[in-house]
């Protein structure tokens, strides 16, 4: 499933995109400005929501095998909680 974000700022990186041309044909120098700050605006937001795809596809993987290896997983998250108790004492 893909983010909103991520088809929002494609939809605003290429608003953005085309703000920025035509204020460039038509020499207006603000609307240039407008439409490159869209264009990176959207920009940023679609990699926001990629990276939420990836958060949850991650977070769904993770899932999946602590459901199929209970005992793996329970073992492996003892270990970790072993390994920080460790390092938070030695401080």
């Amino acid at each position: 499933m893909v983010d909103s974000d991520r088809i929002e700022g494609t939809i605003n990186k290429a608003k953005g995109t085309v703000e920025r041309t035509a204020g460039g044909l038509v020499g207006d120098a603000k609307t240039q400005a407008e439409g490159a700050y869209d264009e990176l605006s959207g920009r940023a937001q679609a990699t926001f929501g990629k990276a939420k795809d990836a958060a949850r596809d991650g977070t769904d993987a993770i899932r999946a095998y602590a459901e199929d290896r209970p005992l793996q997983s329970l073992m492996i998250a003892g270990l970790i909680g072993f390994g920080l108790g460790l390092m938070a004492s030695r401080r």
